[in-house]
Order: C-alpha cells, then structure tokens, then sequence
C-alpha cells in the first residue's frame, strides 16, 4: 500500500513537472508575487502604434498584454506637437487609465531643444526657453488627467558622456560635456508641466554607470535667471540596465546596486525605467534557439531587489514585444527584448515578471480600430473607447 502511494505521489508531480514543461516554465521558475508595497510601479514598455514592434498592430493589444502582465503602468515613447499627436496619447492614457494603469510619456525628442541642426549642443543663451515653456504648457494642458508621468529626453547622459576611460559614474568636464544647457532646458520643461499639472511626476533617466549625468545636472546651475546656484529639482531619476552591463571588467565588480545606493542621497524616487536580459549570441539567425530560464531569474531578482528597495519607486521592463523589424546590426540584440515574441508567444521573462507582479491571463473582450500616422517623432491619430 505504501509503495502504490508513493508511486502516485511521484506520478502526480511528474505530471505537474510535464504541464509546466508544455507551459515555457520549468518548476523551478516559480516567484513568489511581490506584496505589502502599494505605492510601488511595476510595468513594461510599448511602444506607439506605427512603430516597428512585431505583434503590436493595434494599440489596444499592448495595453491589454501589459495589464495581463500586472502592469501598474506603461512606458512610452513621444512627444506630440499638435492636436491629433495630443489626441492620441490622452486616448492611450484615458484607455489605460481603464484597466487601472498610469502611463510614463517619453519625450524622447527632447534633445532636439539642446543642438543645433548639426546636432552641435548649444550654449545655455542660445536656448529658445519660450519655446521649451510654450511647447511643455500645451503638452501639460492637453494631456492633464491622462498621463503623469514625463520622462524629458532619454538617455541623454549618452549623448553628453564624453570620455571612453571612465564609466561615467562621476561627473567632471573630462567626462561630460558641460550639462548646464540641458539642466535649465530639463527645469524649464519641469516648471511648465508643474505650472499646468502640479500632480505630474517629471524626470530623467540614464544608463549604464553614466549615473555622473545625474550627479552634473545636480551640480550646475539650472536658472541663470536668478542669483546663486539653483539646483535642479526632479520628482524621480530613472536608470535604465540591463544584464550585460554587470561587471564591465574594465571598473571592477559592478552592478545596479552601485547606481541605486548613490543616488539614493538625493532623496528623490529612482525608477528603473528599461530593464532585461541581453544573452550571449543573440542575432537574427540563431535567437528562436535561445532559451531564458537562467536570464529569466536575473531579471525576476533584479525586480524584487528593487520592491525590497525603499529608495526605489518602480521597475519598467523593456520592453512588451520583440522589434524584429529594427534596422541595422546595431539593433540586433534590441530586437529581441521582448517579453513577447514574434510570434505572440509569451517567454519564460514574461512569465517570471507576471508571477512577481500578481498578473492573470484574461481574454481580450471587443475592441475598435486604431490608426495613427507616424512623422518622426510626433504619432498621430486617434484612440476610440479601446478594450
């Protein structure tokens, strides 16, 4: 009798091990939903329709997969200049707003308002201030209630950093060029939304160790309008990493805890705002052969220090669907982030996230057409009731 027990115990759990085995999950690949934070964001990245993301032909599809992920919110990219772009990303926000999820807005154009058309930075007087104040308290006005948070730029530090001898984790004029014009553009744009929107959350992001660009936007003066050294107020600081940027070699042991411990002195919310997995030889030819299991406990890990981290406000995945239609072999590996794949099947990084952020498969329900022209950066079009 004992021994028919045992076999239909080890029966049943070979059974259990083979269902999860059918599912894309080994059993080891089980995480316990992070809980007792209510204040914290958990999301993923989309992407505006129009754009080259392979399985997101209508916009409703990535709001309705990230909120099956158990998104809390949504990063995305754009900054719309005109009434159809505003109308566009209020209906993304005012959908998303549905399936009770905030949205980030990336004003990833932004830099255009620190270079000339030589893409030459510009001295600090010969910024068009009107025009950042003019532009940002029309965005503000348009999108109120809709959007509230605004990422100014992305990953400018890498457009700034300078010196290939230091990893940028301090600032110096070695290793940046001067920040002064973006930190007034940055308070500008601030001030306009804030204007408009007191609620709104407004700040910028930088990758790698480049956490210098932070430090020299905090060091210069950010209005040459008034008397001393006005130090630039952010509501976060996002930091975008990734897994191959752990331990460079060139610097040492490092890793994300270094950004996140010194900037945690500021005292304003840090946001990782693109994280994932890069695995060794992904490329066109070869990535549907790439498994996840070990990146996918990387990226769950990286998650939960993060939840267990009061300095840290939220953690955005990068990004929902694979982009397999990116040009260039520069873009081979960023292809592939995707917690979807081209195809619509979910990986193992997408399962591992979903269980972390208590998310539920659910079925979509009717749904109505989206269209959207794209220029550049601006994305028009209209959004009409969605899911």
């Amino acid at each position: 009798m004992k021994n028919k027990k045992l076999l239909a115990i080890i029966l049943c759990v070979a059974m259990i091990v083979t269902q999860f085995s059918m599912l894309g999950v080994s059993a080891a690949d089980i995480y316990e939903a992070l809980s007792g934070r209510d204040d914290f964001l958990m999301g993923v990245n989309i992407h505006p329709v129009g754009n080259s993301a392979a399985y997101n032909e209508k916009q409703y599809s990535a709001i309705f997969d990230a909120k099956n992920l158990g998104s809390n919110i949504i990063r995305i990219d754009g900054l719309p200049s005109d009434q159809l772009g505003y109308d566009y990303y209020k209906s993304v926000g005012d959908v998303a707003a549905t399936k009770d999820m905030q949205v980030m807005l990336v004003a990833n154009a932004f830099k255009n308002y620190l270079c000339d058309e030589n893409e030459n930075f510009l001295t600090a007087d010969q910024l068009d201030l009107n025009a950042i104040s003019a532009h940002f308290t029309e965005l503000a006005t348009a999108l109120k209630g809709s959007i509230k948070y605004y990422q100014l730029g992305n990953e400018m530090d890498n457009s700034f950093y300078k010196s290939s001898m230091n990893h940028g984790a301090t600032y110096s004029t070695t290793a940046y060029h001067d920040l002064t014009v973006a930190a007034i553009a940055i308070n500008t744009a601030r001030n306009a939304i804030k204007a408009v929107d007191p609620d709104a959350q407004v700040g910028v992001n930088f990758s790698y160790y480049h956490r210098g660009f932070i430090h020299g936007l905090k060091t210069v003066d950010c209005d040459l309008t008034t008397a001393g050294t006005q130090t630039l107020t952010l509501d976060y600081i996002g930091m975008d990493f990734y897994s191959n940027m752990i331990d460079s070699g060139l610097f040492g042991s490092l890793d994300y805890t270094d950004n996140i411990e010194d900037l945690a002195k500021y005292d304003e919310p840090i946001i990782v705002c693109e994280a994932n997995i890069v695995a060794e030889g992904w490329d066109n030819n070869n990535h549907d052969n790439v498994t996840y299991d070990e990146d996918a406990d990387w990226l769950a890990e990286f998650a939960t220090y993060c939840y267990e981290n009061t300095n840290v406000a939220g953690f955005i995945a990068y990004e929902l669907y694979d982009e397999p239609a990116l040009g260039g072999d520069s873009f081979d590996k960023e292809k592939f982030f995707g917690l979807i794949d081209k195809y619509g099947n979910k990986k193992e990084t997408y399962t591992a996230l979903q269980q972390l952020f208590g998310g539920v498969d659910a079925e979509r329900g009717e749904i109505t057409e989206v269209t959207a022209n794209t220029v550049g950066d601006t994305v028009t079009g209209t959004l009409i009731d969605g899911i």
